[in-house]
């Protein structure tokens, strides 16, 4: 009786680790972002405590756009961002990460309702 209330415990710990999990990324990565219009390069590096900061080719003088990133359950990932000195503009990115975590795809949203899709692999 005692093994088997252990083992459901055990069990129970394990399922409850698995689901609050955070997946923490780290290092460059590089792809494209755009809308059905024009299309841009984009790179992103992934810091610590789950900050980002973004570079477009698009927007070479407004530098980078600063942020952070949340990646939740089943590999989804947002990451919402600012850039600074254009009129406070503000996006979000939303998509899912692959289950190797190299490759992640999704639609992006601004405050001056631009919107469209973007896809990043990570730079080894």
């Amino acid at each position: 009786m005692k093994s088997l209330l252990f083992a459901m415990g055990l069990v129970s710990f394990v399922v409850y680790r698995a689901e609050n999990s955070e997946v923490y990324l780290q290092g460059i990565w590089k792809g494209s972002y755009g809308t059905i219009k024009k299309m841009a390069e984009v790179k992103i590096v992934f810091g610590q405590n789950n900050s980002i900061e973004l570079y477009s080719s698009e927007i070479k003088k407004s530098g980078k756009a600063i942020g952070f990133y949340k990646v939740s359950k089943n590999n989804k990932i947002v990451i919402t961002c600012n850039w600074p000195g254009r009129e406070n503009i503000s996006f979000t990115m939303n998509g899912r990460l692959d289950s190797k975590k190299n490759f992640l795809d999704g639609n992006w949203e601004s405050n001056d309702h631009s919107s469209g899709r973007f896809y990043l692999t990570k730079q080894f």
